[in-house]
């Protein structure tokens, strides 16, 4: 909306009496002890009072709790400043505001009391305005013409009548002249959003808006860096989980700017403006101070004498100095009553002003009603747990690759982790950006990456003999492993327990959740010791219902934490029950992948949950795959434990990829095969999921690890498997029955058995098509694995556990839970009824079978 601004000089007198400096001091207490003392028992009242006697909403100060420095208490002493003309900047309210808050409220409320005792009217004269403003401090006297604390329009019958108070109270009034600068427009010269009109403001804010802001508070007089009070407290207010935020500066700004240009609104709805599009409202400050900085047009400017009309006075008229504030004037005077005689309004007048109160009013109730919006969602519980204290208990090897997936996104939430390790860990880092650790000192591991290329070259080698030694072997191989991991985090949960200061850290933390993974049981143990909410991360445990597993958990495993029980933990505690009574189990394992089972409702099925879209290679590795021409590329790893097989049998492998036509990316540590061909490339550490979503991999040959397969599965590769140890067998199977992968005996194999089965997994469709179709399944969901897992997580934590999704079943006695009492019920039931049919024809065959007389 254009206009033009005009000086003209006046032709009515500045009437004021009032200085441009707070009537009394920031501690100035005494002064008014009743306003002191309620504002010390009841702030929140009497600040909410304060602002109702101003003006404004009464319920707004309420708001002040959403930033770190107090909003609305910032905006009022803003408005207070600028509406009684009182000399300041919007960086002094600021410090007033943030260190003794109270007693800013308490000066504001003596300021308004004070303000009561007298009446400051600025009034003009001219042809091309059609409106005034009249600020109002107090009108006894008035029969309600004038509303005291408001900035109103009035005409100049208004004026008059409001002079003629004044003067009846004997009132001090000092006239000056002065020509005086108005606007035929008092509203915004442009819209809130109305970027079109100044692109280039607009696309400034849009991208470097912190340093916009602060330009724009320097433009206004204001400190150069105050904006950025806003930046630091939403960043806090965020941490702290406040979900509205009320930028208090950008408020201020905008109270500021309307009051010095004589804008018609109120800080209520100068804060929805502020607080939901921060933004435009400061795009419209900006293009506001523009527009009311044009050159100005001064029309006959004449300095005139000031005029009075006689009236009839008992005594002479007294000079006066001039007011404090350093105006430069004629001298003033005081007088008696003058004459005046007022002009009732006219109609046009009177509908006008009517038409300006009554949206004022609609206004004022529609932004009452969003505050008290703003005010019921501040004061609801928040829904997420941002900064709760996790403590993680890893398992090393692959299952840390997994945690640590969960590590990241989690911290990447605003949680506080903590992650508990061994000193002799292999992957897991002391020091890391996304965790704090806690280190438990251990000696030398009994088992370490060279125990596991041992234990695959005699697993390897009895795997040649019958299928009976072999199954007997292998459990052989896995209870040794199983008995040597287990004594060693038996040994470490001791350690830790009988470290009194460790475990008064623990306990002072004051974790909200143990993440642990099941596979071994130090989480679980430290759970119950430490009363924590207890969530799994999983894909097997030690424990299980099958045969095998059942033997191992009680020959193997239970023994060697029996004392470590008995000395730290309550009588007949045992380490199935302190398992099975976790809150949550995420498994990692999804059913387009595994056979459909019974589940239970604290069982999330997260399977997948480490796969994401494939990330740029980098250049060396790009340059590889884009030389594979049509041909593409097939990658190979043996997983994070596995670096590489036996000489023989990677002898073997390395001579049946050397003739394929295809390039090779295999992750080898050790010494370089021989028969090694000029199309395979050899990495110690190899970027698998970005290489299995790269559009030139053709084929993925794999251990058949849960992770590999998982990210095979997610980019729809077709996987050849040589399954070694633990689950691997069945995970290569599962994929082998869906027809997306083929499976190869690592022990026996020959060169030409790897080169038939790769070019069938190649050079067949079917793998691919099944792969992907997989591929489409894993990925139509309504919640992808990560984010689920987090959720229930965060869940967990929400609401202290999650106890009412267990099993009662965990709960039962042996008997019942296996239902030998009902057994038992039915077999006596049973026995009782064919007793009683045995009985009743001992007892009935004497009279229904007929005797034989002797003849």
């Amino acid at each position: 909306m254009a206009t033009s601004t005009i000086v003209q000089q006046q032709t009515k007198p500045i009437i004021s009496a009032q200085a441009n400096q707070w009537s009394t001091g920031i501690c100035d207490c005494f002064d008014d002890l009743p306003d002191c003392c309620c504002a010390f028992w009841c702030f929140e009242c009497f600040a909410c009072f304060t602002a109702q006697r101003f003006g404004e909403c009464l319920c707004l100060p309420l708001l002040d709790w959403t930033a770190c420095v107090p909003p609305i208490s910032l905006a009022t002493r803003v408005a207070v400043r600028h509406r009684y003309g009182i000399q300041g900047s919007i960086c002094g309210d600021c410090l007033y505001v943030s260190f003794c808050n109270v007693c800013s409220w308490c000066q504001m409320s003596r300021e308004m009391k004070r303000r009561q005792q007298t009446l400051t009217i600025i009034t003009t004269q001219s042809e091309v305005m059609t409106s005034q403003y009249l600020v109002v401090t107090s009108h006894p006297g008035t029969s309600g013409v004038i509303r005291p604390g408001r900035v109103i329009r009035f005409q100049s019958a208004q004026v008059r009548r409001a002079l003629r108070s004044a003067v009846t109270m004997a009132m001090n009034v000092v006239i000056q002249q002065a020509p005086v600068v108005t606007s035929q427009s008092s509203e915004w010269s442009t819209g809130l959003f109305d970027c079109f009109k100044d692109m280039k403001v607009c696309c400034l804010f849009y991208w470097c808006f912190p340093c916009m802001a602060c330009r724009t508070a320097q433009k206004f007089g204001e400190c150069l860096c105050l904006p950025l009070i806003d930046t630091i407290s939403q960043a806090v207010m965020i941490m702290l989980d406040v979900p509205i935020i009320v930028p208090a500066i950008g408020l201020s700004t905008r109270v500021a700017v309307r009051h010095k240009y004589g804008i018609p609104g109120t800080i209520a709805g100068d804060c929805v403006q502020a607080t939901f599009c921060s933004v435009c409202s400061w795009c419209q400050i900006a293009r506001e101070l523009d527009h009311r900085s044009k050159p100005l047009k001064i029309i006959n400017f004449q300095p005139a004498p000031v005029m009075m009309q006689p009236v009839a006075m008992t005594t002479p008229p007294t000079f006066m100095p001039p007011p404090p504030g350093g105006m430069t004037a004629p001298p003033t005077f005081m007088a008696p009553p003058p004459t005046v005689t007022a002009s009732a309004p006219s109609f046009e007048e009177d509908s006008h002003r009517d038409s300006r109160r009554h949206r004022k009013q609609t206004e004022m109730g529609v932004y009452s009603w969003l505050l008290l919006l703003l005010s019921v969602c501040w004061l609801l519980p928040p829904r997420g747990c941002h900064g709760s204290r996790i403590l993680v208990v890893p398992v090393d090897g692959s299952h840390w690759v997994n945690m640590e997936v969960l590590v990241r996104e989690l911290h990447s939430r605003g949680h506080h982790l903590t992650v508990l390790r061994p000193s002799n860990s292999w992957f897991i880092r002391e020091s890391a950006p996304h965790y704090d650790s806690i280190t438990v000192m251990m000696g030398e591991s009994e088992v370490g990456l060279g125990f596991f290329h041992g234990m695959v070259g005699r697993v390897l080698e009895a795997r040649k003999r019958g299928p009976v030694l072999r199954f007997l072997h292998q459990q052989k191989e896995l209870a040794a492993l199983l008995r040597t991991a287990h004594r060693a985090t038996c040994r470490m949960v001791t350690t830790l327990l009988e470290d009194c200061s460790l475990v008064a850290q623990l306990k002072d933390t004051q974790f909200d959740l143990m993440l642990t993974d099941p596979a071994m049981p130090t989480g679980t143990l430290l759970a119950h010791y430490l009363h924590l909410p207890l969530v799994y991360n999983a894909r097997w445990t030690s424990f299980g219902r099958y045969a095998t597993n059942f033997l191992q958990e009680r020959l193997v495993i239970l023994p060697l934490y029996r004392e470590l029980l008995r000395l730290h933990f309550p009588p007949g505690a045992d380490l199935p029950s302190m398992q099975r009574a976790a809150d949550l189990w995420l498994m990692r394992t999804d059913f387009v992948f595994d056979f459909p089972r019974p589940t239970m409702p604290n069982v999330v099925y997260i399977g997948g949950f480490q796969c994401r879209p494939a990330r740029p290679l980098p250049p060396e590795l790009e340059e590889f795959m884009q030389s594979s021409g049509e041909h593409g590329v097939v990658v190979m790893s043996l997983g994070t434990l596995i670096s590489a097989l036996p000489m023989e049998i990677t002898e073997r492998i390395a001579a049946a990829l050397a003739r394929l036509p295809q390039k090779v990316v295999w992750r080898y540590v050790g010494k370089k095969p021989s028969t090694l061909g000029n199309n395979t490339l050899l990495l110690d550490w190899l970027p698998q999921n970005d290489l299995l979503g790269h559009p030139k991999t053709r084929a993925f040959l794999a251990h058949g690890g849960t992770n590999g397969l998982y990210e095979a599965i997610y980019h729809g590769v077709p996987v050849l498997g040589l399954p070694l140890l633990f689950d691997q067998f069945d995970n290569v199977l599962r994929l082998q029955v869906r027809g997306a992968a083929r499976a190869l005996e690592a022990a026996t194999l020959s060169t030409e058995e790897v080169l038939e089965a790769l070019r069938g997994v190649l050079k067949n469709p079917s793998y691919r098509r099944a792969m992907q179709g997989l591929s489409r399944l894993h990925r139509d969901r309504p919640l992808s694995p990560l984010h689920s897992a987090i959720f229930w997580i965060e869940y967990v934590i929400r609401h202290r556990g999650a106890t009412h999704l267990r099993s009662a079943a965990y709960h039962l006695p042996w008997y019942s839970y296996h239902s030998l009492d009902v057994a038992a019920l039915l077999l006596a039931l049973a026995g009782a009824s064919l007793w009683a049919v045995l009985t009743a024809c001992r007892l009935l065959s004497p009279r229904l079978v007929p005797r034989h007389r002797k003849t």
